[in-house]
């Protein structure tokens, strides 16, 4: 009887080991309630959980998404109420709700960043504006489109420059370029990028400047508590973004959120 016992208990051994760390429940990630296109929306579309979802798949594991207000985000996720913060950009006090990805000598991670949120200028092929990182070069004056509400006009305004902000539209703005009602623009690289790659009557005539006029990392935060429970799996999770973030696999993903979308 005794060996039979033996025998049940190694077969329950073999059938059944034990779950490893990376076999952890479902992941809860929390997100703000307010659309920030094209990165997060309120309806669970968005850029951020296309690349989450490709890392879901590739790890095999699953993300629960959970809209909240943006400060209650940080509360719960300091309770692990939440296990991750989709979109945070770092700021030191935040790191008492959570952990950033961080390099071996302890210093934030910015390869492991979700994106960079950035303004890039767009000029007419052949202008001799630039962005020399600072200031605008050549600009004599003239006058540069920007988008209503978008936080880079108050900077554009703060560094003396004529800003038309009527359009809502990255297309709007270029179409005004084009009409010669402003020499240049600064809007949102990620989705007047697509617009450009996707219209070739902007770009024959339509070039971005490289160097961004202003960009931010932003970030998966994982609670403490997860991250001291399943050090491996937060681990997998950041550096997973950061291989896929680059990849064909999601830049196919992002030209088929951008070709879904009506206008932007």
């Amino acid at each position: 009887m005794k060996k039979g016992i033996i025998i049940l208990v190694l077969l329950g051994l073999t059938f059944f080991p034990m779950v490893s760390e990376s076999q952890t429940e479902k992941i809860i990630l929390g997100f703000i309630d307010q659309d920030d296109f094209p990165m997060t929306m309120t309806n669970t579309t968005g850029l951020n959980f296309e690349l989450l979802k490709l890392v879901e798949e590739n790890l095999g594991i699953e993300f629960t998404f959970v809209m909240l207000p943006w400060k209650r985000c940080f509360f719960e996720l300091q309770q692990n109420k939440i296990n991750g913060l989709i979109g945070a950009s770092f700021k030191e006090e935040r790191m008492e709700y959570g952990s950033y990805p961080m390099t071996a000598d302890n210093k934030l991670d910015n390869s492991k960043r979700l994106y960079d949120a950035s303004y890039s200028l767009y000029k007419l092929k052949g202008d001799n504006l630039s962005w020399n990182g600072t200031e605008f070069v050549n600009l004599n004056n003239r006058k540069i489109g920007s988008i209503l509400g978008y936080s880079i006009v108050d900077t554009l305004k703060n560094l003396k420059v004529d800003v038309d902000d009527g359009a809502k539209t990255s297309k709007q703005n270029l179409d005004k370029m084009i009409k010669g009602r402003i020499c240049a623009s600064v809007l949102m690289t990620t989705d007047t990028d697509f617009v450009l790659k996707t219209n070739k009557s902007y770009s024959e005539k339509i070039e971005k400047v490289d160097l961004p006029v202003s960009a931010k990392p932003y970030f998966l935060m994982l609670s403490h508590q997860f991250v001291k429970e399943h050090p491996e799996t937060a681990e997998k999770i950041w550096t997973k973004i950061k291989d896929l973030r680059d990849s064909k696999e999601y830049e196919d993903k992002k030209d088929a959120f951008f070709s879904s979308q009506t206008e932007f």
